[in-house]
């Protein structure tokens, strides 16, 4: 959602994201019918191509047929449709560029994932969205590849204070919209939260900063905007970055 016309979870909105400052992009992974990791948001490609149907119906071969869309208009690039990219075209894109959060929409063999990490040596690049049962998996199987579980409390970080790998909690907005201190909780254990102001970009866009002050007052490590070039600025102006 980074710019007006540019597919969500394509390469073309990484480099955007790269090209507008900033410091990390979410990609949504799911798994296909023949066991590729690609990118895409939804359970179906309705959304993001000019196709239909479900990702793990279609093979990779099948998915490539399709060509990546915004609000029903096809993407190009240099006079060409673009198609939905893999995970591992992905990692190349943001290697030595920019920070990943990986949301794992439907991953069917963990191992395969993080095999793709390894291989394209992203392990210090990329945070996994998941927690519970998955992140100690994901925990087990590479302790260097951080963890991000979503968090009500900041007690709730607690149960992931054994795994090394868990280094970011995610909470929901309402918590620095009400200037409740969950962020400044978890910091104090040592560790990172991140939440997102889109619920509110629109009045930042209007010039109304009173939300993204609360969010600065929260002290949330990490800001999920689909606006960073004017969150970026205005963090500079305050001289917070």
């Amino acid at each position: 959602g980074i710019a007006a016309g540019v597919p969500d979870n394509s390469l073309a909105a990484i480099r955007k994201a790269v090209e507008m400052g900033a410091d990390m992009v979410e990609l949504d992974v799911r798994t296909t019918k023949d066991g590729h990791l690609v990118l895409m948001h939804d359970k179906t490609i309705d959304a993001s191509t000019d196709g239909t149907g479900e990702v793990a119906d279609y093979t990779l071969e099948q998915l490539r047929s399709f060509n990546m869309d915004r609000a029903g208009v096809v993407y190009l690039e240099e006079g060409k449709p673009v198609q939905v990219p893999t995970l591992e075209e992905a990692l190349r894109e943001c290697k030595d560029k920019i920070y990943i959060n990986l949301d794992l929409k439907h991953i069917a063999v963990p191992a395969d994932l993080v095999k793709v990490i390894q291989n394209t040596g992203m392990q210090d690049q990329v945070m996994l969205f998941c927690g519970g049962k998955a992140a100690e998996e994901y925990q087990r199987l590479d302790s260097s590849i951080a963890l991000h579980p979503y968090i009500d409390t900041s007690s709730d970080a607690d149960q992931y204070a054994r795994y090394d790998a868990a280094k970011l909690f995610q909470y929901g907005f309402y918590d620095w919209l009400e200037c409740n201190p969950l962020a400044k909780e978890v910091r104090a254990k040592g560790r990172l939260t991140y939440s997102n102001i889109l619920n509110y970009d629109a009045q930042t866009l209007a010039g109304n900063h009173i939300y993204i002050d609360r969010f600065i007052e929260s002290e949330t490590d990490y800001i999920q905007t689909d606006y960073c070039e004017l969150i970026a600025a205005y963090l500079r102006k305050k001289g917070l970055r």
